[in-house]
């Protein structure tokens, strides 16, 4: 009698043991699918966070910017978590901010009307049933995951990616008045661009070529790198003979950083900012000798052109900075 009652106390004590061990079991499964859960959030949101910044292009594009914000997410998420249903801008457990990043101070400002907007905040709370907790009374595991990304003006343009030509900072009104599109002059009376090579030595056409070189054959100067508010030398004159050194095969439909410049002297530029911009045709005639080019103000990250984010492009107006390359990624 005394052995039964001890088997039956040994097996409600197994019992017990099997269930606390069950249950840590289940908590380390569900643990280990909450982790999982969670790194694919954080993963789809960063990558939602910089597609749509890199729509940004003001304020009018904000909801295109929230609309690529939940293309990318439904995409991303749909891949990596069976049973996903898709997100609406409007989803209550979605929050897309747009507005202002403060990188000296790294403070965000939810502002959808500011003329200053840069930035995205994305907040996303996925909400899945654990297998084994739900037996405990933990019906429902929320996963929230929160990115930002921000898109400022570059600053800063890296040795090896400026063209030989920059463009005076007053033609950007021109060309967004000409959907983006612009012919560059550097040779007599319709000057709207200089020569350069970026040095503090009046460029030559021996200089200019050597430039154009590096970029048609890999081979010639590499012409360094150049900040805002930096000033090099230009030549707006007797430059004709570079245009004989264009490779059109190779040129046009290529993509490339140009500074914008405002004229100190006559001799001195003072780079304002940056664009990205492809080149579209190249006229070298008798009696017309022109770049066109179509700046592109999508064309811009933290690694094309090695642009980097640095001072404010304050000498460019308000209502054309909207064409000059930005540096964008990851703030918050």
């Amino acid at each position: 009698m005394k052995l039964r009652k001890q088997n039956g106390i040994a097996a409600a004590f197994l019992a017990v043991i099997f269930v606390i061990a069950m249950g840590f079991m289940g908590y380390s499964i569900d643990m280990a699918q909450t982790y999982s859960l969670a790194s694919k959030v954080k993963t789809a949101i960063d990558l939602a966070s910089l597609a749509s910044i890199s729509q940004l292009d003001g304020t009018s594009s904000i909801p295109t910017v929230k609309n690529t914000a939940v293309s990318y997410l439904n995409s991303n998420l749909s891949m990596t978590i069976p049973g996903f249903t898709n997100l609406t801008t409007a989803s209550s457990d979605l929050s897309l901010q747009v507005g202002i990043y403060d990188s000296s101070t790294m403070t965000f400002t939810w502002d959808e009307l500011s003329s200053s907007v840069n930035a995205i905040r994305i907040s996303y709370t996925h909400t899945y049933t654990p297998l084994v907790l739900s037996y405990f009374m933990i019906s429902a595991v929320p996963v929230t995951g929160t990115s930002g990304a921000s898109k400022q003006i570059a600053g800063y343009m890296a040795p090896g990616t400026g063209f030989p030509l920059t463009i005076d900072t007053s033609t950007l009104a021109t060309a967004l008045a000409s959907s983006n599109m612009i012919d560059l002059y550097a040779s007599g009376s319709m000057d709207n661009s200089y020569w350069t090579d970026y040095t503090g030595s009046n460029p030559s056409t021996t200089d200019i070529r050597n430039v154009l070189d590096y970029f048609q054959e890999g081979s010639g100067t590499i012409p360094p790198g150049v900040g805002i508010n930096d000033t090099f030398r230009v030549n707006d004159g007797g430059m004709g003979g570079a245009f004989n050194d264009l490779d059109s095969s190779v040129l046009v439909g290529m993509t490339y950083v140009f500074p914008v410049v405002t004229l100190t002297s006559s001799t001195t530029g003072r780079a304002d900012g940056f664009i990205a911009a492809t080149i579209t045709g190249i006229v070298n005639s008798m009696g017309s000798k022109y770049i066109s080019i179509t700046i592109d103000p999508n064309y811009v990250d933290n690694t094309f052109g090695g642009l980097q984010v640095g001072t404010n492009a304050t000498n460019v107006s308000s209502g054309n900075q909207s064409l000059l390359a930005n540096a964008y990624g990851l703030a918050f």
